[in-house]
């Protein structure tokens, strides 16, 4: 049986006795290099994560990238601040450590763990501010928060030009003046809004809420006090009857001085009736005077009887007015001791009438 088992049995090669022992060093070497430890071992730093929420802002300009951003930081070392999100209406209040923006971040803190930084908005107020391009005065500007509606500044205090209402207001523009603000459109941004002007025209609103019916381009001078005007304005339907002075008084003693015919002399011509007429201590005793010189209209209180060819201009431009009743009305302008110039409505014709007549009486004024 023993010599059966050695028969059995074959002489190992010399090239397998040599793979073995190859296969067995390997072994050995690499269970030495797994064991030994580094000499000069590498650590990872600590790091920390930092997350910027926009808290209803975006990034970059565009409403879509409202996501958070985060940032790695090493441990106890500051971060710096990143770009300001946009926020439509808001303004950008800085970052906080809470959701409710009550503790403001000091960014040259250390970060000293996760931490979640949140921006503060606040809501962004414009300045509209209103230039009267050369008028005056110039409305108060308005403070309105992101998306209200400015307030049309009142009509009552429409600007002047040079002093005097030469010009028409004709609204609120842009600078270019080619484009008309719409008082319902949401404010988004400061702006400056400008008064346009233009030259009135015959049947345009005057300044004291009458009827523009006389426009000189180069103007005319008023002979109380050389004032330039151009235009003549006619009261708003406010008429009356009345004497052009008071029955019963010696006429033939008094001369008025209310000569002028003229375009421009309407206005002195009343203040010389009155001031004759006070003179005699007549009180009320020149009514269509009078009731000129109390008429009051758009807070004007310049009204006065028309000339004789002031008053013509009105009769030239009845339609404009649209109220005149065809009837005689008188005029500032005397004739005579106990006679002054009246005009028929229904025709035209000028005559001259006793001064104790009653006839209609229609203030005008000039600016």
């Amino acid at each position: 049986m023993y010599k059966k088992q050695l028969a059995r049995g074959k002489p190992m090669k010399k090239s397998a006795f040599f793979v073995v022992i190859i296969t067995i060093t390997a072994a050995i070497c690499c269970l030495f290099a797994t064991c030994r430890q580094p000499t000069n071992p590498v650590i990872d730093p600590k790091t920390w994560t930092v997350t910027f929420n926009p808290n209803g802002g975006y990034w970059d300009g565009d409403p879509a990238a409202d996501g958070a951003k985060t940032v790695k930081i090493a441990w106890d070392t500051a971060i710096a601040q990143p770009d300001e999100p946009d926020n439509t209406g808001y303004g950008f209040a800085g970052w906080y450590t809470d959701d409710l923006c009550t503790e403001e971040w000091d960014f040259e803190s250390p970060i000293t763990g996760n931490m979640t930084f949140y921006a503060g908005w606040d809501r962004s107020y414009y300045t509209v501010t209103f230039n009267a391009n050369g008028g005056s005065p110039s409305p108060a500007p308005q403070n309105k928060p992101h998306g209200h509606t400015v307030t049309m500044p009142s009509y009552n205090v429409t600007p002047m030009k040079n002093g005097v209402y030469i010009a028409c207001f004709d609204g609120w523009y842009d600078e270019s003046l080619t484009n008309k603000f719409n008082f319902d459109t949401p404010i988004t941004s400061s702006m400056t809004l400008y008064a346009k002007w233009r030259p009135y025209n015959i049947r345009d609103n005057g300044p004291g809420g009458g009827k523009i019916f006389y426009r000189s381009e180069t103007g005319f001078i008023m002979t109380d006090n050389n004032q330039r005007c151009y235009y003549l304005e006619a009261a708003d339907g406010d008429f009356v009857k009345g004497h052009w002075y008071y029955t019963g008084w010696p006429l033939i003693d008094i001369h008025f001085g209310a000569y002028g015919t003229a375009i421009g002399t309407g206005r002195k011509n009343t203040t010389n009736i009155l001031n004759q007429n006070s003179m005699f201590g007549r009180g009320k005793n020149a009514p269509a005077a009078n009731a000129c010189k109390d008429y009051r209209r758009g807070g004007k209180s310049d009204w006065f009887l028309p000339s004789k060819d002031e008053l013509n201009q009105l009769y030239l431009n009845t339609p404009v007015v649209g109220n005149m009743i065809t009837r005689y009305y008188w005029s500032s302008t005397s004739t005579s001791n106990n006679r002054a110039w009246r005009q028929d409505f229904s025709n035209g014709a000028q005559s001259e009438e006793k001064m104790n007549t009653v006839y209609y009486i229609y203030p005008i004024r000039a600016f």
